[in-house]
């Protein structure tokens, strides 16, 4: 298994295009109500949507957010640097 970053900012809302396994998704971060959420598309299509972010919990197709200092729940400001989006390669 390989484990790869995919880069995001420190910004409520952003979009960041990846490539695990060979597929090539879109992942869409949004901040609502003080809570980070994530959708992930690929080929046009959702293949997840507004899957609320956690630390350590799996987010499904491959990815998971890791706290660099700790288990907390994301913040968007620490986006990229103490949370980090991992992408679980086969």
């Amino acid at each position: 298994m390989t484990i790869m970053i995919i880069p995001l900012q420190a910004i409520p809302s952003q979009s960041v295009s990846y490539t695990l396994n060979g597929i090539a998704y879109t992942a869409d971060i949004e901040s609502l109500r003080g809570n980070l959420y994530i959708s992930v598309w690929q080929g046009g299509a959702y293949v997840l949507r507004n899957r609320a972010l956690r630390s350590y919990a799996p987010v499904g197709f491959g990815l998971q957010l890791a706290d660099t200092a700790g288990t907390d729940d994301p913040e968007y400001a620490g986006l990229g640097s103490r949370w980090i989006l991992l992408g679980l390669e086969e």
